[in-house]
């Protein structure tokens, strides 16, 4: 679904050598196919916020330590965070994370989609050594 960075550095290979995790263990303490670590460590795949976390969570590492994102905003160190709010029935309703990119061209993008689906966007732009203070469900 999410639109890829322009570089992203990952380093998860070696933090879960560390924490003598094969890939299979890794991705079924996250919930995801060892596929998709395979594709994480190369650097192939853009984890959602959520998934990052999991992963950082199950490596006792920082978010920031284990993911970089780089590109437009090198240096500054930025993220941007789209979300939607979706109502559900009997539920209410309940906060999605639609993408994280690192440049507001990609971000513009992401809310595009966001609306095309019916949903409003909103965007929070964060700073990467932030993300390990946000808390998720």
């Amino acid at each position: 679904m999410g639109i890829l960075m322009s570089a992203f550095v990952t380093r998860m290979k070696t933090y879960r050598e560390k924490m003598n995790l094969t890939q299979e263990e890794l991705a079924g303490r996250v919930g995801v196919r060892r596929e998709t670590i395979v594709r994480l460590e190369k650097g192939r795949y853009n984890p959602s916020l959520k998934l990052a976390a999991d992963i950082s969570r199950e490596l006792q590492a920082p978010i920031e330590a284990v993911f970089e994102f780089e590109g437009r905003n090198a240096g500054r160190n930025l993220c941007y965070i789209i979300t939607a709010d979706i109502h559900k029935e009997n539920c209410g309703a309940e906060t999605e994370i639609f993408g994280v990119c690192d440049n507001e061209s990609d971000a513009g993008r992401i809310m595009e989609m966001v609306r095309e689906k019916g949903y409003t966007p909103a965007v929070d732009r964060v700073e990467m050594n932030q993300l390990s203070d946000i808390r998720l469900r």
